[in-house]
């Protein structure tokens, strides 16, 4: 089966704002939200906005923001309720919906070249980055008054649901049972460096992420889900005897012959997307018989997505399970 795959790991994360950035001199009030919202993302999480690969596109074609990697493309647009699309070949589009984008404002430019900022006008800013290969949705939240719950509705074009995982994770699955995005579960820490309790909601094709801050919480807070997708990903579902194989037959990656069995297993069960797979066994060993453990103590299948470079386990549960 081949499929395109959008990986979603998101996170929160909570920072002081360290001010404007040097050199930049807004003008206007959106341009000095957009400057603190870019600055309280790089205090809190800098790798999110580090490697920015997005181009500004001028707001006056619709666009704000695109980038294009090998047939790729990927547009953030000036109107927030237009939603951000993935556009790949003949293949459906798909759009990612941004919290609050009926009453946000149109995209502001950054200091950051092609990092624009949407202000929600309730106490939290979004501002999307794109990156080679995938894309970070920054959510930065002012106080306690700001909204806890933020939505994503995810539009693949084929009737998709979305599926709640033991983990907090989350897949979305097409009607034809192709994978078409994965949502790893989200984390979250305060200004201080303290957890803070957050989860994944999910209701028809919307995924909202929910935030427990509390009035005690160090403000501002930075929610930054992360994108990442692969054009035209194989993936390969196994059965429960396959999963079983894929943990190594109980032996531990570093113990005797504990790598090559799993490694001979994956090959074995992946067919030729497995060959395409071997180069990348030995260096995915570890997540692949971590991830195949935990699908099949709950009950579940593994399911193997080969993109460039790295081969992804997540759990899945239908008929072909067994």
């Amino acid at each position: 089966m081949r499929s395109t795959f959008v990986g979603v790991r998101a996170a929160v994360v909570a920072s002081t704002v360290g001010g404007l950035l040097s050199g930049f001199v807004p003008v206007d009030a959106s341009a000095v939200n957009a400057a603190d919202a870019v600055a309280a993302i790089q205090e809190a999480a800098p790798e999110a906005i580090a490697g920015s690969t997005g181009t500004a596109a001028g707001t006056g074609a619709g666009t704000a923001s695109v980038a294009e990697n090998d047939g790729l493309r990927v547009a953030v647009p000036t109107d927030a309720a237009k939603g951000i699309t993935l556009a790949v070949g003949d293949a459906p589009t798909l759009t990612i919906g941004l919290p609050f984008g009926e009453k946000a404002s149109d995209a502001t430019e950054s200091p950051v070249p092609g990092v624009v900022v949407y202000d929600n006008d309730n106490g939290s800013s979004t501002v999307p980055v794109l990156r080679d290969g995938g894309m970070q949705i920054n959510t930065v939240i002012d106080n306690a008054d700001a909204p806890t719950r933020y939505d994503y509705p995810i539009d693949s074009g084929d009737g998709q649901s979305l599926q709640l995982n033991p983990d907090g994770s989350v897949t979305a699955v097409g009607v034809d049972g192709a994978l078409s995005a994965f949502v790893a579960a989200p984390w979250a820490k305060d200004a201080e460096g303290n957890p803070v309790p957050t989860r994944y909601e999910v209701r028809g094709a919307t995924l909202t992420q929910v935030i427990d801050f509390t009035e005690a919480t160090a403000f501002p807070v930075v929610a930054d889900p992360q994108f990442e997708w692969y054009m035209a990903l194989p993936t390969v579902k196994t059965t429960r005897a396959e999963t079983r194989q894929l943990m190594g037959l109980g032996a531990g990656p570093t113990g005797p012959g504990g790598a090559a069995k799993a490694c001979g297993a994956l090959l074995k069960v992946a067919g030729p997307a497995g060959i395409a797979a071997a180069g990348l066994c030995a260096v995915n060993i570890v997540s692949i018989m971590y991830n195949a453990t935990k699908a099949y103590n709950a009950g579940q299948c593994a399911r193997l997505l080969i993109g460039p470079g790295v081969i992804g386990t997540i759990p899945y549960k239908d008929g072909y399970c067994r």
